[in-house]
């Protein structure tokens, strides 16, 4: 059975680059493609209370994800980075020597797009922050004033920043967690069974 362990690590490393390498590249081809945004008009969010408030706020959040001049670019570098991760999973299961070595370094390179990625989209929520508070602000207050809480109603203007933080949070934590599963690989790549199935049988795959 402890025979088997190098080849069993090489085989889950290998699935999992692809399923990364895949995934990365569908999400980079969907971010570089040019689709129309809706508008406040077409959006259908139900008859709830402040459903057209809620309309201009959903506009407005697709606009910051999609009309941004770097999306196109990062679409173009995640499908690159990503089809790496594919390309070294063929390296690993050719046992090519160097492939612990590429592995490590489009890992390396993964990690710099994902960190570069959540600053890009931070920024752009930053930039954008004036325009989503004020959307934010008027769903709150449509809301309340459909349906207001029990007691003293809270302006929504002073609920409008901490659900802007939030939203700028959640970026943050979703790029710390994609960074996160990718130093995982990068540090199962490192494994010394890593390196013994890519040596064993040297003659015989060569």
């Amino acid at each position: 059975m402890a025979e088997r362990t190098p080849s069993r690590d090489a085989l889950l490393l290998s699935m999992l680059l692809t399923l990364f390498g895949s995934c990365g590249m569908s999400n980079g081809l969907a971010t570089y493609r040019t689709v129309p945004l809706p508008t406040a008009d077409t959006v259908e969010v139900g008859d709830g209370p402040g459903g057209r408030e809620l309309s201009h706020l959903t506009v407005t959040l697709l606009e910051v994800q999609f009309d941004a001049p770097t999306r196109r670019p990062l679409g173009l570098v995640n499908c690159a980075v990503s089809g790496l991760l594919v390309v070294g999973a063929f390296l690993l299961g050719m046992r090519k020597r160097y492939a612990a070595w590429f592995v490590r370094q489009v890992l390396l390179a993964n990690l710099l797009f994902v960190g570069v990625k959540t600053a890009a989209e931070v920024r752009r929520f930053e930039a954008r922050r004036p325009a989503l508070v004020a959307a934010i602000t008027s769903y709150v207050d449509a809301v309340q004033r459909e349906r207001p809480p029990p007691g003293e109603p809270v302006p929504g203007a002073s609920q409008a920043p901490s659900v802007f933080r939030g939203l700028e949070v959640l970026l943050v934590l979703f790029g710390c967690v994609n960074a996160g599963a990718h130093l995982v690989l990068f540090l199962r790549a490192g494994r010394p069974t890593i390196t013994e199935f890519l040596t064993a049988e040297e003659d015989e795959v060569t």
